[in-house]
């Protein structure tokens, strides 16, 4: 499973996406919104958390 964790705070964000790498799901970390839609845009996910 693919998830995108987007999160303005670095820190909380690499510590969820350490969390879900931790149980073998692939993460990548947007720190803003505009970001998120860009990698949205080029990239297909399973899940988006918010």
């Amino acid at each position: 499973m693919h998830i995108l964790v987007v999160e303005d705070e670095k820190a909380l964000c690499d510590t969820i996406a350490r969390s879900l790498r931790r149980l073998a799901y692939s993460v990548d970390c947007c720190y803003d919104g505009q970001s998120a839609l860009d990698m949205l845009s080029i990239e297909k996910f399973d899940l988006v958390v918010l």
